[in-house]
């Protein structure tokens, strides 16, 4: 249960950087090479992402990965 609430967390972060980037789902999984509708999974909280594809994401959002985990 307690894993469930931080990949909530989690997934709102990114969600949250995301906008504040003016970034579409499509445009932030393009860059950061990974499928939107596993993006999408990510910003809702059903996924389990690797550090590897965390990575990426703070790439594709042009932040460092420490950001991405402030508040989570």
């Amino acid at each position: 249960m307690q894993g469930d609430f931080f990949y909530q967390r989690l997934g709102l972060r990114v969600k949250t950087i995301r906008k504040m980037k003016d970034m579409s789902q499509e445009d932030l999984s393009a860059h950061a090479q990974i499928d939107r509708t596993y993006l999408a999974r990510i910003e809702r909280g059903r996924a389990n992402p690797s550090l590897r594809i965390l990575h990426k994401l703070a790439r594709a959002m042009k932040m460092p990965l420490s950001v991405v985990f402030w508040g989570v």
